[in-house]
């Protein structure tokens, strides 16, 4: 699946100091857990923006619900000082 429905939540923004990040929240199509344990099927990626999108990332985490991986997210973007996102935005 490579389409719109797998983004969970995606934030770019710009901190004071201007150092903008980028924070992804997304659907894996395959599970992470490889058999041990609740399927993993929702990952966060991110950092700071970049020309090549594999050098900024700094961060993965890994999420075996939607509401996990709604919550992770916004931990994130809060740990590095960005706006959060309330949850009823993305609810259907």
């Amino acid at each position: 699946m490579n389409d719109e429905r797998r983004f969970v939540r995606s934030q770019t923004f710009t901190l004071a100091n201007g150092v903008t990040y980028g924070v992804l929240t997304h659907f894996l199509g395959y599970d992470w857990s490889l058999g041990k344990g609740p399927p993993v099927l929702r990952e966060t990626l991110g950092g700071r923006k970049v020309d090549h999108p594999l050098l900024g990332q700094e961060f993965c985490r890994r999420y075996t619900s939607l509401d996990a991986a709604i919550a992770g997210h916004n931990e994130i973007v809060a740990e590095i000082g960005g706006p959060v996102l309330e949850d009823s935005i993305l609810r259907e």
